[in-house]
């Protein structure tokens, strides 16, 4: 089960999180209540060259 009291958003680091469906590929899908990014469970953090 997910805590979502450990869940924090990539985008602004806020703790209030939303919880927004799934992804296509059956992932838990959040939504940020402040500054509205959706990402799944664990996000992949890729550095774009």
């Amino acid at each position: 089960m997910i805590d979502m009291r450990d869940i924090i958003c990539p985008r602004c680091s806020s703790g209030n999180i939303i919880k927004n469906g799934n992804t296509v590929y059956g992932r838990p899908e959040f939504m940020c209540g402040d500054c509205r990014k959706h990402f799944p469970e664990n996000p992949d953090i890729r550095e774009i060259a």
